[in-house]
């Protein structure tokens, strides 16, 4: 049972985010959004293990008007009038004949991550890179932390440090593979960037990659020698950053490849101390959440001491995290996050039983939507409660109104019901005494 201080402090801090909307304010999305040409790049595991890049035409009314598609086994495809995206208010994107496409737009606009079931149990991850930005090699110059999965032949993941000067030569490159081991390179390849931000890699015919609008981001496919597909994505070093660049709201779409195929998307509460609540989909259809602290170093990269695998980077706008990590035993997975808009709070609620004789215990059930952390009861007759279900035991007669209160990184929202809970006297008698003692 909560006492009346500590619900009082309750709902101060839920007025405090409200009135002083402490949640991250982020543009908002629509359909002229998706409009323009996008670059993609997509890994596949399960029964097709395959790499493809891409380029979609999509008009103002989120038709993709054109795709052309090349992939892994050399072959170029084009189609046309191929789907129609639905963005909502928030960046989350859907197709209508896929249930299973799940994405999200970039707070810039730039970027979309999406993850889908393809037939026969093929589970892809992509990324669209909108066009429209000029590009040079000097943009290449500079520190990149790069972050690989693999799948094929040979599954796993690897990141690394590279090194590129304002020619493209890789100068120098240490990564760090699944397997445990570090190696570094020196004069590696060379880098060139067309104009519309689209790369190749001296010396390897089968890289093909972009670079974001805002030049921090690069992402390509590879074959490499064993007959492995991978893909890579990088984020450009030389900021500063903090355990506060963590906290906010996050979408994460991820790849598994090795013991086990496929994707899963969570949404991420993180607070100011690195701490983020997890909920978690993935494409058997399961759910699952729980917790994880975070740690960000001053040049972004993050790590945490729940995974001795797991490292990720953080891009220099602070809106983009890309994860490497093995989860159980040899399951590799590269994770893309995108910080996000939280969806909006609803607090709503029912009872049972909602009317019988004292003593009546009333089981509360909580089904309000958003990414909520707190839940605030009043059942009407002085007493309150932080749980999400709660029961409750009503043991004078009368009639009262239950309000709840939810919050969340959405802010907060509040529900009331007037005269919802009807107990009853046990009989006539002890009604008349009610009634004499008023």
């Amino acid at each position: 049972m909560k006492t009346i201080k500590s619900a009082f402090l309750f709902t101060i801090a839920a007025l405090y985010l409200t009135i002083f909307n402490l949640t991250p304010a982020f543009a908002s999305f629509s359909l002229e959004d998706l409009t323009g040409t996008w670059y993609g790049h997509s890994l596949t595991v399960g029964n097709e293990e395959i790499w493809e890049h891409m380029a979609l035409t999509i008009n103002s009314q989120g038709n993709v008007t054109s795709a052309t598609h090349t992939n892994s086994g050399g072959e170029t495809e084009t189609e046309y009038d191929v789907a129609t995206l639905s963005i909502s208010g928030s960046g989350i994107i859907t197709e209508a004949t896929s249930e299973s496409l799940n994405g999200v737009m970039s707070p810039d606009k730039s970027i979309v991550v999406f993850t889908e079931t393809w037939d026969s149990n093929a589970y892809a991850l992509t990324v669209l890179t909108k066009s429209g930005a000029s590009y040079s090699q000097s943009d290449l110059a500079g520190t990149w932390y790069g972050h690989a999965i693999i799948t094929g032949a040979g599954k796993g993941w690897e990141y690394g440090t590279y090194t590129i000067n304002s020619q493209g030569n890789i100068t120098s490159v240490t990564f760090t593979n699944s397997d445990g081991e570090t190696k570094t390179e020196y004069n590696v390849a060379v880098i060139s960037i067309a104009g519309n931000g689209l790369f190749s890699v001296s010396g390897d015919e089968n890289l093909h990659g972009v670079m974001t609008p805002d030049k921090n981001i690069l992402v390509f496919t590879d074959t490499w020698d064993d007959s492995s597909y991978a893909m890579t994505v990088m984020a450009k070093g030389g900021g500063t950053f903090a355990l506060s660049d963590l906290q906010g709201y996050w979408k994460s779409y991820s790849l598994s490849s090795g013991a086990s195929n496929g994707w899963s998307l969570s949404n991420l509460s993180i607070n100011d101390q690195g701490v983020a609540v997890v909920q978690s989909t993935d494409s058997e259809g399961g759910s699952d959440s729980g917790s994880i602290t975070l740690s960000i170093t001053a040049d972004g990269i993050i790590t945490t001491p729940a995974s001795s695998s797991l490292r990720g980077s953080m891009n220099l706008d602070k809106d983009i995290i890309v994860v490497t990590e093995t989860e159980g035993s040899n399951n590799y997975v590269l994770t893309v996050l995108v910080k996000s808009t939280a969806p909006a709070l609803s607090a709503t609620f029912s009872a049972n039983p909602e009317t019988g004789k004292r003593p009546l215990p009333v089981t509360f059930t909580d089904s309000s939507s958003g990414d909520i952390s707190g839940w605030l009861w009043d059942f009407g007759d002085g007493s309150t409660s932080t749980e999400q279900n709660p029961v409750h035991t009503y043991s004078v007669p009368g009639k009262y109104t239950v309000s709840l209160t939810v919050t969340g990184v959405g802010g907060s929202d509040f529900s009331s019901r007037t005269d919802y809970i009807n107990v009853k006297a046990r009989n006539g008698l002890e009604w008349l005494s009610i009634l004499l003692e008023e």
